[in-house]
């Protein structure tokens, strides 16, 4: 991001940051795939804690390397917002990581790997764009991964609907168990969301610097 005597790359920190996020999508498939019993997650814990904690160092250098930038590339606010919304992100599917071990869950919900997926699936195309970031205008790229972001989002509503409804309807019975899952299932729709927003909020900053 910052060489010797050169100047912070903003955009290179944004593709660190989309970066980590895959990494953390790939080893939340890993817990989702592989799940056997809740206290066996634990050993995923530190993994999933060190790729947050490098996404954390990402954020603040660019905060760091944006208090003395006198000429940005982009508008304060949009690097800020960026930055912040690429490592929500990565805190949120930690966090999903960490409640299939702190609810102590006794089985994995086959919607929970479909939903990993699309979440994988959602981090590789955003990833995709803000690699493209810095000639979004002229990047297939950059508007293909924009799109598939978008339908992801689409394909996690439709799943987050009928999860939830299948939760309340078949497993009424089971007050812990709908309370459990449906704070999962909340977590998974949020992260997906917030794929989308980062890709439209870059989306935005394009138009905005057009």
């Amino acid at each position: 991001m910052k060489h010797k005597g050169a100047k912070f790359n903003y955009f290179d920190a944004f593709a660190a940051q989309a970066g980590l996020a895959v990494k953390e999508a790939e080893l939340l498939m890993s817990v989702v795939e592989n799940f056997d019993r809740a206290e066996e997650l634990q050993s995923y814990l530190p993994e999933a804690h060190r790729i947050e904690n490098e996404a954390d160092d990402v954020h603040h250098s660019i905060h760091d390397a944006l208090l003395p930038d006198f000429v940005p590339p982009l508008d304060r606010e949009d690097i800020t917002s960026v930055a912040s919304a690429l490592d929500e992100v990565v805190d949120q599917i930690e966090e999903l990581i960490r409640s299939f071990y702190m609810y102590d869950v006794r089985f994995m919900q086959h919607d929970a790997v479909a939903f990993a997926k699309i979440l994988h699936r959602s981090c590789e195309a955003l990833y995709d764009a803000v690699k493209e970031f810095p000639h979004a205008r002229k990047s297939a790229t950059f508007k293909a991964g924009v799109v598939e972001v978008n339908d992801l989002e689409e394909e996690a509503d439709r799943l987050y609907l009928e999860v939830m409804r299948k939760l309340f309807t078949e497993d009424s019975e089971h007050f812990m168990r709908v309370m459990v899952w449906s704070s999962i299932f909340d977590i998974f729709e949020d992260c997906v969301d917030q794929c989308e927003t980062i890709a439209d909020r870059m989306t935005a900053i394009v138009l905005k610097n057009g």
